[in-house]
């Protein structure tokens, strides 16, 4: 908490709190606060990307074993033909 902060730079420090010591500190640990919810927040949502790649990648591979086709496969999906041929490994290559 604040109030620990402040403790801990007065007692073990030997920093005295004046009032624009106490906003600064306030203003940090705000801000520190912020970071770190950002962090969480920015987790999750890389784990629900990463958990929405997995699962497209089993159901496409398990519809192409059921004998669905790519272009089938990516209208079910709502995705572009390449990226089911890109997880099946049928994408053609160019000269």
């Amino acid at each position: 908490s604040l109030a620990e902060k402040e403790k801990t730079l007065e007692d073990e420090f030997g920093i005295p709190m004046t009032e624009d010591l106490k906003e600064a500190l306030d203003d940090m640990c705000n801000l520190s606060d912020g970071i770190l919810e950002y962090g969480i927040n920015k987790g999750l949502e890389e784990g629900r990307l990463e958990g929405d790649r997995l699962r497209l990648e089993e159901d496409a591979r398990g519809m192409y074993a059921e004998g669905l086709k790519p272009d089938v496969i990516a209208k079910i999906q709502k995705v572009a033909v390449d990226v089911i041929e890109g997880i099946l490994g049928l994408q053609h290559t160019s000269c």
